[in-house]
């Protein structure tokens, strides 16, 4: 009772050997505690006094399992960890926040956190662990794209598709924003790796019926299509634009698929490399005399009437010569009317959709709109 913090360390001493050390804060008085860890049996020495005199099994219901997954997190990246830090602190409604920092040898850390409420007994985790989303992209993605060979083999997708599948209402309203971002995005790409592999070999993603636009995610007490869940993700709840270019469909014209899991620690980051990376890209945004082209990926912000106000924001992003367009203002819409009369098969459409082809390929944005100036009358009998 009284205690409003917590801190402990663990010190790496050889092979699957750990010094570690707890303080609990009360007051003005803290009081240490230290113990010699060995993972394998989850075997704790008390190293001093006040450790030797703790009458129940520590090891078994609090270090053993705290250590383990810090250790766990970052090994299953591939790394070795040397130290980790913990914090308990106490909140002002009574619960408890508790993070585990882990370092490994080449200065990267890893960071996992809880909320813990003394009252229901509830440890939310406020982090969820994309570990096998990272193992399944490693195995397949590759420099000339994505081995879906490889991927139909691999259990670790699907074991994260029914991992992410259980997260319940409360757990991820428990997430910090960044991490229910990373949390959908890679539940996104997850889902188009599965459903392509699924049916491999296919030609085109666009093939599988439904896949955007029909089926639907069961997450959280939430459901959406893949449609429905990017909008979501640029809607009031998130307004976060840069997650288009981490959305990966499977298109030509879509966002090159990472190596890694997205993670709410890193959000910021990978967002900003995904932007950029996109943005660099020619094919995907290019300033002509006519205007500036744009990819298909950023037809939502159109639709939402958020282009401009985007692109403009993009700023040291934007390739010079789309600032400078941006920065000389719109472009003046002119129009080409094409008219035959009622009559069919004078080569109005054909005609039409060759000039509007020509113009594209001249850096134009071209619209076809079609009118029928009849009143009360169509033009079959009129």
């Amino acid at each position: 009772r009284g205690v409003k913090e917590i801190v402990g360390r663990g010190k790496h001493l050889e092979w699957d050997v750990w010094d570690i050390s707890v303080t609990f804060l009360k007051g003005n008085g803290t009081k240490e505690f230290k113990w010699r860890y060995g993972r394998e049996g989850w075997n704790l020495q008390p190293m001093n006094e006040e450790a030797r005199g703790l009458s129940f099994p520590l090891d078994k219901y609090i270090m053993g399992p705290a250590i383990n997954m810090a250790l766990g997190m970052i090994e299953e990246k591939g790394a070795e960890a040397e130290e980790v830090l913990g914090r308990g602190e106490r909140l002002p409604d009574g619960r408890w926040q508790f993070s585990l920092k882990v370092g490994d040898p080449h200065g990267r850390t890893y960071v996992q956190k809880w909320l813990y409420s003394p009252k229901s007994g509830d440890l939310v985790p406020q982090h969820f662990d994309h570990a096998d989303l990272d193992r399944a992209l490693a195995y397949c993605v590759t420099a000339k794209g994505i081995d879906y060979p490889v991927l139909k083999k691999n259990a670790h997708l699907e074991g994260f598709i029914k991992k992410a599948s259980k997260m319940n209402k409360k757990e991820l309203e428990a997430l910090s924003r960044e991490e229910q971002i990373a949390f959908w995005i890679n539940l996104y790409n997850a889902t188009v790796l599965r459903r392509v592999a699924e049916k491999y070999p296919v030609k085109s993603v666009k093939e599988i019926k439904g896949l955007f636009d029909k089926e639907k995610l069961k997450v959280a007490g939430k459901a959406f299509t893949l449609n429905g869940l990017q909008d979501y993700l640029l809607g009031k709840d998130f307004q976060e634009n840069r997650v288009l270019f981490a959305l990966v469909s499977g298109t030509k014209s879509s966002p090159p698929l990472r190596k890694e899991a997205y993670c709410g620690r890193l959000l910021e980051r990978q967002l900003e490399e995904d932007l950029k990376s996109f943005l660099s890209q020619p094919a995907n945004l290019y300033a002509t005399e006519a205007g500036i082209l744009l990819s298909p990926v950023l037809e939502p912000l159109a639709k939402r009437g958020t282009l401009w106000d985007f692109l403009n924001k993009a700023g040291s992003s934007l390739p010079p010569n789309v600032s400078k367009s941006l920065a000389d203002g719109e472009k003046e819409v002119k129009f080409i009317v094409v008219t035959g009369g009622v009559l069919s098969g004078l080569g109005k459409g054909l005609f039409i959709s060759s000039l509007g082809t020509l113009l594209k390929y001249q850096g134009y944005n071209v619209v076809p709109i079609k009118v029928d100036p009849y009143l009360n009358v169509d033009a079959g009998t009129m």
